[in-house]
């Protein structure tokens, strides 16, 4: 079965759900690839899941519907 994946993530959920280095999701925010939120009067980052998909594009070009997506009836 699956693991749900939270809305909101640590950067290290992050980093380990895009499975990348700490200084490659430092570059990706940096370079404006990636959009990070603070707590207020926190340090620590917290991620979006929706932005982190965002990061990940299909090789082919080809892009897939998400499972539970059905085609409309004609």
């Amino acid at each position: 079965m699956a693991r749900r994946v939270p809305e909101v993530l640590t950067a290290k959920q992050a980093k380990d759900f895009l499975q990348i280095s700490d200084s490659t999701l430092r570059r990706y925010i940096r370079k404006g690839k990636l959009k990070a939120y603070r707590l207020a009067g926190e340090r620590d980052l917290r991620f979006r899941r929706e932005d982190l998909l965002a990061l990940l594009e299909p090789a082919n070009g080809v892009v897939e519907k998400e499972p539970d997506q059905e085609e409309p009836l004609t």
